[in-house]
């Protein structure tokens, strides 16, 4: 709660700003924490990773995690925002040493964006054909050093093209309901709403082992359930002297 009363609105609230903070995940999160450390280490970019995982698994807030961990700027994108080799060009040329590039869905890039995928990950390079015929020219432009992060829904989404840019994949599997109800406290304390052991072991249950979705369910239940004092929702909590009709609670399970 905030101090006026008012229920707090920051996106951000609540978003693991290092891998310490991570709750869940742990084989993933120490994997790319022993990543972030060893390029610390050697103050250089880490190799680039492939994060697997369904949708709503928190691959987006391990980048994000990542990158402040090694101190650097994350560069978000996904594949349906490049349609065009131009496209990715563009977000290459804005990359610094050491920068984390985020391709969500990088199995959906076209065959022309993955063939131009080649050389900046490999080399670190873009190479720019000017002219035509016997007066064509290649110049190769340097690119600075960068780790590339790319996500897919399972591991047969990715080509084999794709996956051979990638030396390191980590795997990530659905969050536990102790996990969630966890996850769902924390957020819930650091917004400033208060939810009881109850509340949070049914929110874990509805969303289905989802981050995304524990996260929607407690957007939803502040907005239109919680009350204005901050607390979410009252009409689960333990103790309550209004509990929820059954037909609601039933609608709210499905």
């Amino acid at each position: 709660m905030t101090q006026d009363g008012a229920m707090p609105t920051d996106p951000t609230a609540g978003v693991p700003r290092s891998f310490d903070e991570i709750i869940g995940q742990a084989q993933a999160a120490g994997r790319l924490k022993t990543l972030a450390e060893l390029a610390k280490l050697k103050g250089s970019a880490a190799p680039h990773i492939l994060l697997i995982g369904p949708d709503g698994i928190g691959k987006r807030t391990l980048a994000g995690v990542f990158a402040r961990e090694v101190g650097a700027v994350l560069s978000d994108t996904a594949a349906q925002e490049m349609p065009r080799g131009g496209d990715l060009l563009g977000v290459l040329s804005n990359l610094n040493e050491n920068d984390v590039l985020l391709i969500r869905d990088i199995h959906r890039c076209s065959n022309t964006i993955v063939d131009l995928l080649n050389e900046p990950l490999r080399q670190f390079a873009v190479d720019f054909v000017t002219e035509r015929g016997l007066h064509a020219r290649k110049i190769r432009h340097r690119l600075p050093r960068f780790t590339c992060i790319g996500t897919a829904q399972s591991e047969r989404d990715v080509p084999p093209a794709i996956r051979s840019l990638f030396p390191i994949t980590i795997l990530l599997g659905p969050y536990s309901e102790a996990e969630l109800g966890r996850i769902a406290e924390t957020l819930c304390a650091r917004r400033g709403l208060s939810i009881d052991e109850d509340a949070a072991a049914l929110t874990a249950r509805i969303a289905g082992g989802s981050l995304q979705q524990l996260d929607r369910l407690l957007s939803f239940w502040r907005d239109r359930i919680g009350s204005s004092r901050g607390n979410l929702p009252p009409m689960y909590c333990r103790g309550s002297a209004s509990s929820a009709p059954a037909p609601q609670e039933k609608r709210l399970k499905t």
